[in-house]
């Protein structure tokens, strides 16, 4: 009597790796200029995937501080490609760190505009003499997705943080002009 197992797994094996095979031959990705996607019928292999982007960024900085009762605003600022007629937010705050004033925790803003953005600033408090992150959510429904993106500070080293990234920029942008051959293959 023979074991047939080994060759039922074999089997077993290739099916599953020739069913998404056989998936990606008759779909493709289609990337249009909104950076929606979606999958449609075709003859030719999937050729590659990407993150969905959203169209806005957000950036968190420290405006105003008062070391001596641990107090400190930042200021969110909203960057956008186009118009949003509204745009959620949620801050996410550590224990130890606490939101004062200057707009609630979360909240929905409208009318963001492609050219003027929008900024608003917190008053915050953190009773904590260890670094704490924290983080802004924001998001849009566009359509059937939810766009989503985040910014984060930290509250005592956001000022190396920063430092350290303009020194990484810098390196990297003196190393591309020593090798203009690595710009050329992106173009």
């Amino acid at each position: 009597m023979h074991n047939h197992t080994p060759v039922i797994k074999k089997i077993l094996i290739l099916i599953s790796l020739t069913i998404p095979i056989a998936f990606m031959a008759i779909h493709k990705t289609d990337f249009r200029a909104d950076k929606s996607t979606s999958l449609k019928p075709h003859n030719e292999i999937l050729i590659r995937t990407t993150k969905l982007l959203p169209h806005f960024s957000v950036r968190l900085s420290k405006t105003e501080s008062d070391s001596e009762n641990n107090r400190f605003a930042l200021t969110a600022q909203i960057e956008t490609e186009k118009n949003i007629p509204q745009l959620n937010y949620k801050w996410i705050l550590p224990l130890g760190v606490q939101l004062l004033g200057g707009a609630p925790v979360e909240g929905v803003i409208t009318n963001v505009t492609a050219r003027g953005g929008r900024a608003w600033t917190a008053q915050l408090a953190s009773t904590s003499e260890e670094n704490q992150k924290i983080h802004l959510r924001v998001w849009v429904e566009d359509g059937a997705n939810t766009l989503v993106t985040s910014a984060q500070y930290n509250t005592l080293l956001q000022n190396e943080i920063d430092f350290e990234k303009s020194e990484l920029v810098k390196r990297q942008n003196e190393y591309l002009l020593d090798h203009p051959e690595l710009l050329k293959k992106y173009k």
